[in-house]
Order: C-alpha cells, then structure tokens, then sequence
C-alpha cells in the first residue's frame, strides 16, 4: 500500500485515478504539445487527456513548424470518437452542418470552403453543402483583376455572419490573412537588427529609391544612394519588380515601424585600394556627373569621384556628362577626396606628370589665366595656380594691366609663398628681374678679375654683359 505521506503525493494519486474528461464536437480547449511526428502532433489537453492534430497545421508555408514540444496550443474538437481529434479550423458537413457552423461563428473558428463561382459584388463559396458569400474586397489582402483565380480552390474563411435561417453566411479570407500575416511580421521583425543581412525581394521603385519585402508583410527603404557605390541615375536602371537581392539593415526604428537598408558593405568599396590605382600626376579621362559652385565632381570609375576645382575650369562649369582631360593632384583614401586639375593638351592619357613641390625662390613660368584689380592669375599646371599681386608685377604706377597681360601672355615668376596643398601661392615678376640683375652683376665681377686674359676689352663690354644689350653709340 503506497504510503500518502504528503498532500502532494495525494494529489498525485488523484490526478492519476481521475477518469478522462469528457470533450464534444465544437469545443475549444487549450492544451499543450507533448510531441510531434512527421504526421500528427500529440497534445495535453488536462487530465489523462490526451489529443492529436495534424502536423499539416502547424507549419507555415514554406513547411516549418511554427510551434515546438511544451508550447501552448488552442484549437477546437472536431472528433470525440475513438479519441479527441482537434484542429484550428473546423471543417463542418453531414447532417449537423447548421450546428457546426454556429459553433464556428460563436468561437471565431476558421471553416474549409470551395469557390464555386464569382457572382455581382463577390464569390460564391461551398462550406459543407451550405452556400456563402465573401465579397471581392474579403478574398485576399490585394485585390486581383481576374476572378477566375480563385474558382475551384478550398480556402480557410473566418464567419463574418450567419444566420441559418435567412441562409445568410458572409465570409472573409482576408481577415485570416491579415492574422497570419500579423503574426509573422512579428515573427520576422523580431529577426531583423541593425547590421543583419537580409533577403528581400523588390516591390515597388521610386525615383527616391525601392521598397523591399523582407518577409512577414515587413518592407524596408532601400534609398538610391544606398543601392552601390557606383553612381545609380533611378533605381530602375539597377533593380526590377520581383528581384531578389541581399540588402543590410542600416537604421531601424521600432516606435515608427521603419527600416532603412544599404546595398555598398556588399559591394567591394572602390576606395578600399585606391592608392594603388591612382597616383599623383596620373592623366585620365573622367566624365562630370555634378557640379556645385566651388568646382565639378567627375567619376574615375564606378563610384570613385573626385574634384576640379572651379579655378580649373576658367570660371565655367562644365555640363553633367562632359568628358574632361583630367590630372591627379593628389589622392587622399582615408578622406575619400582625390584632387583634380584640368590635364595640359599635350598630356597623353594614362601617362603621369612628375608634380614637384613648390619651395620659396622657386623660378616657374605659367600663363596668365586672368586679371583682377588686385593682381594677376597665373596658371602654372594642373591644380597649380599663383596670384601676383600688382607691386610684384614690375610695372609703372597707373599701368592697365588688362591690357599689358592678355589671357594666354606667358610670364617667369619667382615663388615667396606656398603652402603644401598648392591652393595659395604668392608670386613675384620683379624678383625674377632683381634676381638676373644679380647674376649679372656677378659675372661682371667675376670676369672682371681676369682683365689680364682679355675678358673685357673696354667698359662697354662689361655694360653689354650686366644690361645684356649692344652698346650704344657714345659709350665707347
């Protein structure tokens, strides 16, 4: 005799010699999955009791379980006979057609129906040999130009109505779809974090960007300038409606049910070994796909842009789509900036130009680009123009200079100012004259000393060679 120390072993013993509750057709219970084959799953519905429902029930469309052993499960009888048989939806028929309904409607129970036909406002459906009505805007969640889809198909409705003895029965897919759908957006949603990779597929194209289905109902931005690193005109150039692609989660914002997504950290990044392909003094042909008011921006390659600077250009911003003969200044990947010039006419594409920097006493020769009342513009190279300011210009007090230094007129100046990026430098053309003045001078001195060899055989001669002109008459 079994010793009933505790009134939990008491209980034990009760729940054990308790009989089987008793469970009829249209109830709903509540139980929980004990275990799960590969046709039915078995469920604890309290008690010794014990039921089963297909497995077909508790997969979604792709044929996954949505549930696991010890999940809770409701779901209504549709069998006591020989052992409580459950479902989610009830399929009525026979003689307690009118009964089975009405429990379906009561308990909000989806119910097995066959379209039959398509009549004036909606469809004709077959449930268990009682004939109901679901209204086009009720048999899907988007609504399909041709009716004949449906004809011939069993689907699960809910009952928005019934009255047997008005034989009214409304019916709505939709209502289930909706559900399910609600459900695994949650599902889905809860999936999705900030930096996941997601597989999605296109929905709609805007000229902002796509708008793409990542499953569950759930869609999410895909803005144009988020599609590649290569410049993307409109999304349609890239992307179709029904296209499959891979897309990571930028942003994600809960509260407002929003999702922005980015196609480039899957893409190679063209700036990523930039340095290896382009180099200081590299002459290309780039085309301008936008301008602002400080220069132009061109593309290289495939998203790699860089800048001609509107002192480039002369003042005139080239149109999108131009090609320029363009010159590396310089090449910057952790800036992600490349400097460009407009390359010289000589300038061979593909070639690169030696660009040596510029030091304080420098001699360059360079034409003028334009005249301001400050000073003059000279242009030096690519990417490399100088100002030189009037005092340094060696001209008389009052002089135009828009007349004496046409656009075009080649001068030699020295540097006095230059900062590394080559932007502002400072030039001077009466340093230059001082500078072959001196040098003169030098060399007078020079030979001077050898007046035995004969270097100079009067003081004309010496003029001649510091003015480096003939004498003139008189001076002999």
């Amino acid at each position: 005799m079994t010793d009933l120390t505790t009134p939990e072993d008491f209980a034990k013993l009760l729940a054990a010699t308790r009989p089987a509750e008793i469970f009829t057709k249209g109830a709903l219970v509540k139980g929980t999955i004990v275990q799960i084959s590969d046709t039915d799953a078995l469920v604890d519905i309290g008690g010794r009791s014990e039921a089963t429902i297909a497995r077909a029930e508790l997969v979604n469309s792709t044929g996954e379980l949505t549930v696991n052993v010890g999940d809770p499960i409701e779901a209504t009888v549709v069998s006591a006979d020989g052992g409580v048989r459950l479902s989610k939806k009830m399929v009525a028929g026979g003689s307690n057609a009118r009964e089975m309904l009405m429990e379906a409607f009561k308990n909000r129970i989806p119910v097995q129906g066959r379209v039959t036909a398509s009549v004036k406002g909606g469809y004709e459906v077959q449930v268990a040999g009682t004939r109901g009505f679901c209204p086009f805007s009720q048999i899907d969640v988007r609504r399909q130009e041709d009716p004949t889809l449906y004809f011939n198909k069993t689907f699960d409705f809910a009952i928005k109505e019934y009255h047997p003895s008005r034989r009214n029965l409304i019916l709505s897919r939709r209502v289930l779809l909706e559900k399910e759908t609600k459900k695994q957006e949650a599902e889905q949603r809860d999936k999705i974090t900030e930096g996941t990779v997601q597989k999605g597929t296109v929905v709609a194209l805007q000229d902002f960007g796509a708008f793409i289905d990542l499953g569950g109902g759930i869609q999410g931005l895909l803005h144009i300038s988020e599609m590649s690193h290569a410049r993307v005109t409109h999304p349609k150039d890239l992307l179709t409606i029904g296209q499959e692609v891979d897309v990571q989660v930028l942003k994600l914002d809960r509260k407002k049910h929003k999702i922005s997504l980015t196609r480039k950290p899957l893409e190679s990044d063209p700036w990523s070994n930039v340095g290896k392909r382009f180099h200081a003094g590299q002459v290309c042909t780039a085309k301008v796909v936008r301008t602002a008011e400080f220069g132009a921006f061109v593309e290289l390659e495939p998203g790699l842009d860089g800048l001609v600077h509107v002192s480039e250009l002369h003042g005139k911003l080239p149109a999108a789509g131009t090609e320029l003969k363009v010159q590396i200044i310089k090449v910057e990947p952790s800036r992600r900036r490349i400097s460009l010039g407009v390359a010289s006419d000589e300038a061979k594409e593909g070639s690169r130009v030696e660009v040596k920097p510029l030091r304080v006493g420098d001699q360059v020769t360079g034409k003028v680009e334009k005249v301001e009342r400050f000073g003059v513009f000279l242009r030096l190279g690519p990417g490399r123009t100088g100002v030189i300011p009037n005092k340094e210009l060696g001209t008389p007090r009052g002089a135009d200079h828009r007349k004496m230094f046409a656009p075009g007129t080649e001068l030699t100046a020295e540097v006095t100012e230059a900062d590394p990026a080559g932007r502002r430098i400072r030039l001077s053309v009466t340093k230059v004259a001082h500078r072959e003045e001196r040098e003169a001078i030098e060399r007078y001195r020079k030979d001077a000393t050898r007046t035995t060899s004969g270097s100079f055989s009067t003081m004309a001669d010496a003029f001649k060679a510091i003015k480096g002109s003939t004498p003139r008459p008189g001076d002999e």
